[in-house]
């Protein structure tokens, strides 16, 4: 970088995009590993005012070492009057322990601004979530020092604990459809025991395509591909390759005028970086950068044949992300709409018929057993997002309450917030800061663990 100010804004800002990379998987996490230059996964990136603009809507503040606030939709009703209903839709990074703690904090502070009875609805939960038996214990200290260990050990989330230990009358509910969400948790019970197996031979037939990407593609467009892989695997020193992509879109013309967030990251390198964290859009920022990557790249393409290989190295690259269940709302729509070309024949019958490459027939097919399970997963998880956003309307009309905080992971809150700003819904997403991924781990046991004691029960 030229600027030192520029790098150590950009520097403060990667923190928050790797968060919402990790939580958001219509952001970073969720987005196609390399863009295609046909059919492509196109990302909303709308204009909408910012977060600064809407705060002195709110009747609460979410400190920044919380959250922060990515997305919003306002009814001219709820601006005019505060009429209708109002959703606090807050991301939830399960078994992340530094996300569940400040889904602990973000949430008093919401409680503590309602002037009504405060509702929380949650995901992966059906009726009355009820900690009683913990939280109506009657020594203070003994019952704070269980509920810290079930939660340090992954047992109680982030909600449960704040029910627990200082808001015993805070109501929880579920929003669940008990058989959308068996049937989801069934097709991932058939997913997760082969995701290593098939991840493993996926892996071979990804070196393949990459070793034949200089065989087809120009050096140029090898070297924006490559680049645009390695930062999507790693999200290493992102202020730097920013830099490199706005220098490689300059360089080819790229028009920045529909990048308007990227433009002002770079275009206000001398102002204060908290405040400019408030004034962007950061899920518009995360979709501006997909976005310019795939100009980028199309701009780059110059022939029939690098086109076809963008386009085969898209797929499979998203056929990797479906396989390790990582796909947003948008890619799962276009994954079941042409499930037929993620086959893996297709991958080897396009390197078989290399003439300069041919090593295809060296990789049994390992993906295409788990190709009716992955399409289970992925209907019934849109089908859940529709199921909840209707669940939820009912309780907040059973609970006459015009406001309620929903916690939801990153897929369904987008899917529910897709549906919300269709109807003309108000609603507000928060993304919880993220300081380590020690969680994962445990999510990944107790989901596990979920799912033996699960499988072939309803859920009741």
């Amino acid at each position: 970088m030229k600027s030192t100010g520029k790098k150590q804004t950009l520097v403060k800002y990667v923190s928050l995009l790797q968060v919402i990379a990790f939580l958001c998987p219509s952001a970073g996490a969720g987005s196609v590993t390399l863009p295609a230059p046909v059919n492509s996964i196109t990302h909303d990136s709308a204009a909408r005012e910012s977060a600064a603009d809407f705060k002195d809507l709110l009747p609460f503040e979410i400190p920044a070492e919380f959250g922060s606030i990515r997305e919003f939709f306002l009814s001219p009703e709820f601006e005019k009057s505060r009429a209708g209903y109002f959703y606090v839709l807050i991301e939830d990074a399960h078994g992340n322990l530094s996300a569940q703690k400040n889904i602990y904090e973000i949430t008093r502070h919401l409680v503590s601004a309602q002037p009504e009875k405060p509702l929380v609805l949650l995901e992966g939960a059906v009726g009355t979530v009820d900690t009683s038996l913990v939280s109506r214990y009657p020594d203070q200290k003994v019952k704070e020092r269980v509920a810290n260990r079930l939660f340090n050990n992954g047992q109680i989330d982030g909600i449960e604990l704040l029910n627990i230990n200082e808001m015993p009358d805070l109501k929880l509910m579920g929003i669940e459809e008990p058989k959308s969400y068996s049937k989801n948790l069934e097709a991932a019970f058939a997913v997760v025991p082969e995701q290593n197996r098939v991840l493993g031979r996926l892996e071979k037939i990804d070196r393949m395509l990459t070793a034949f990407m200089p065989y087809v593609c120009s050096s140029e467009l090898t070297e924006v591909l490559a680049h645009i892989a390695q930062n999507r695997e790693a999200n290493a020193a992102l202020p730097d390759y920013l830099s490199w992509l706005m220098d490689k879109a300059k360089k080819h013309t790229v028009p920045l005028g529909k990048f308007p967030e990227l433009t002002r990251l770079f275009s206000e390198k001398d102002r204060d970086a908290g405040s400019l964290l408030l004034s962007l859009d950061q899920a518009a920022l995360i979709s501006e950068i997909r976005n310019l990557e795939e100009d980028l790249v199309n701009l780059l393409i110059k022939n029939t044949r690098e086109k076809s290989f963008v386009r085969v190295l898209n797929h499979f690259r998203l056929l990797e992300r479906a396989v390790a269940m990582k796909l947003d709302p948008d890619e799962a729509r276009y994954f079941l709409k042409f499930t037929d070309e993620f086959k893996e024949k297709v991958f080897l019958g396009y390197l078989k018929r290399g003439k300069r490459f041919d090593r295809g027939k060296t990789v049994t097919p390992g993906s295409d057993a788990l190709l009716p399970a992955l399409r289970q997963f992925y209907e019934q998880a849109l089908r859940r997002d529709h199921a909840m956003k209707e669940k939820m309307q009912k309780r907040m009309s059973e609970e006459r309450t015009q406001t309620a905080t929903v916690i939801t992971g990153g897929f369904h809150t987008d899917g529910i917030a897709h549906f919300l700003r269709e109807e003309g819904a108000s609603y507000v997403v928060i993304t919880p800061q993220v300081s380590d991924h020690l969680g994962a781990t445990l999510y990944r046991n107790s989901i596990l663990r979920f799912l033996n004691s699960m499988i072939g029960k309803p859920l009741v």
